[in-house]
């Protein structure tokens, strides 16, 4: 990988815009592609990602937690992007109510719209450890606390776009 590459993990590799991406990502100085996740009992599970290059990278379904990136990008058909345009909304809404989220890349523009699909990016947030039970009251207790309004803002966002 080159040192100015940011790796990225793939989700939704075998679709269309998918397959696009992972066409056009060897020729770029600026990705590395580190992961390509399918879905479980997609037909090329297991295959090549890059049957003409000599690296290793395979499709997989499981993401193996040794395995980092910078960037999650998720490839959805178009006909999810109502679920999509949801988390991003969800996201800023707790965003905003003081909720740690994991961050959009360039959030003003997403989800993007491109070829018959819908893609979310999303920095990669590397976790902390184990956590205790009374850190996940903690983390229960504030969500609640802040989040009482989050529907109501996310309802106004989708309204407005």
């Amino acid at each position: 990988m080159s040192p100015a590459a940011t790796p990225v993990i793939l989700f939704g590799a075998s679709g269309r815009m998918g397959q696009e991406i992972l066409r056009l990502a060897p020729d770029r100085a600026d990705i590395e592609i580190v992961a390509a996740l399918i879905r479980p009992g997609a037909r090329l599970l297991g295959e090549p990602v890059w049957p003409d290059r000599a690296d290793a990278l395979a499709y997989e379904t499981v993401l193996e937690p040794e395995r980092r990136a910078d960037v999650l990008v998720r490839v959805r058909p178009d006909a999810d992007a109502e679920v999509a345009e949801r988390e991003v909304h969800l996201a800023a809404a707790l965003a905003d109510a003081g909720v740690a989220v994991t961050d959009l890349v360039d959030a003003a523009d997403q989800p993007f719209h491109e070829g018959g699909s819908v893609v979310t990016a999303w920095r990669w947030v590397e976790g902390s450890g184990a956590v205790e039970p009374a850190e996940l009251g903690h983390l229960a207790r504030t969500l609640r606390e802040r989040t009482a309004d989050v529907a109501r803002v996310i309802v106004e966002r989708v309204e407005a776009r």
